[in-house]
């Protein structure tokens, strides 16, 4: 009985081990193996191409990205031989969607005129429908008949120039209404677009009066935080936590420099004398850029042109010394707990 017990707790510890060891082996490969870096850019005939390709760990994950512009950016996340996440932004289908939505409105504005077109027409057959003044017109024809045969009574005649001024009258009140209605309805329009011009006016400069107010805001949140930074700066309390600072951001900057650089630079500008500026101030960086950089200035044209290429490794490891580091200096934990309370 024990020596099964024995058994089954060496078995619990052989396994409790090998967890151990697979999560120190994971902790270690992570801070010690560098993530390595490979990218690309060419910008030529106003196309951009830019290629880029991380990898970790013996390429046991790979991640490599392609944008252009016709087909956008393009992500691809394998580890071993599984592709892991595939993500692609196709301009051209999003301009087929575009396209589709542009139709559908179309249709959909086709469909209305229509429509309206129709109840006019309704309109129209329900107004020809309508009898047009059949007693006026009778009795003018009646009027007419009895005029032919009592045409020497002089009384009758007056009667029918009565009855057609009547006539002319109700034909001119007629015409009356319809251009009275005619008039309220423009004078109506015309109301509804001053107001619409009127509203859309007054967001625009309720738009305008806001973003002046967020620039004055942010102009004077920057220049509060630049005026805290400088006397902090120049405290004489704080210029060792400075200098500290300042050497670890260097050693940082130095593991995050790439180990090769290599770029080629064509440009011309619209004369020659802003070309030949740009070259000086250009030749002035050499000794900082490095000499795998080419600039090479065109007086005959204006163009602009190049490419690069930048390979590199990112350790885990050192960063996280330094992020130690700056963690446990007294006067860093000082100066974040003041800027708390």
């Amino acid at each position: 009985m024990l020596h099964v017990v024995l058994l089954i707790l060496k078995i619990i510890g052989i396994i409790i081990a090998v967890l151990l060891g697979l999560v120190i082996l994971t902790v270690a490969a992570v801070l010690f193996v560098p993530v390595r870096y490979v990218a690309k850019a060419q910008y030529k005939d106003d196309i951009p191409i830019i290629q880029a390709k991380v990898t970790w760990l013996f390429h046991l994950l790979r991640i490599k990205c392609l944008f252009n512009l016709e087909e956008g950016l393009n992500v691809r996340i394998k580890i071993l031989f599984f592709n892991l996440k595939s993500l692609k932004n196709n301009k051209n289908d999003e301009e087929h969607i575009e396209k589709n939505n542009e139709k559908k409105h179309r249709k959909k504005k086709e469909h209305s005129v229509f429509d309206k077109e129709d109840n006019y027409l309704d309109d129209t057959d329900m107004f020809f429908d309508k009898p047009e003044e059949s007693v006026d017109i009778t009795a003018m024809e009646d009027i007419y008949s009895n005029s032919n045969q009592r045409i020497d009574s002089d009384t009758e005649l007056s009667d029918i120039e009565i009855n057609q001024d009547n006539i002319q009258n109700k034909e001119n009140l007629f015409e009356m209404d319809g251009f009275e209605g005619e008039t309220k309805k423009t004078k109506k329009i015309k109301k509804n677009i001053f107001l619409i011009i009127k509203n859309k006016i007054m967001d625009i400069i309720q738009k305008i009066l806001a973003l002046i107010q967020k620039i004055k805001v942010t102009k004077e949140n920057i220049i509060k935080k630049s005026k805290e930074f400088s006397n902090m700066i120049n405290d004489p309390k704080n210029r060792e936590m400075v200098a500290f600072l300042w050497v670890q951001v260097k050693k940082l900057l130095k593991i995050l420099k790439p180990k090769k650089v290599e770029a080629y630079i064509h440009f011309g500008l619209k004369d020659a004398e802003t070309t030949g500026k740009a070259a000086m101030y250009a030749a002035s960086l050499y000794g900082s850029i490095g000499k795998h950089i080419t600039i090479y200035p065109d007086f005959e044209q204006e163009i602009i042109e190049g490419s690069m290429y930048i390979k590199g490794s990112i350790q885990l490891f050192p960063i996280g010394i330094i992020a130690l580091k700056i963690y446990r200096n007294k006067q860093v934990k000082k100066y974040i707990n003041k800027m708390k309370n």
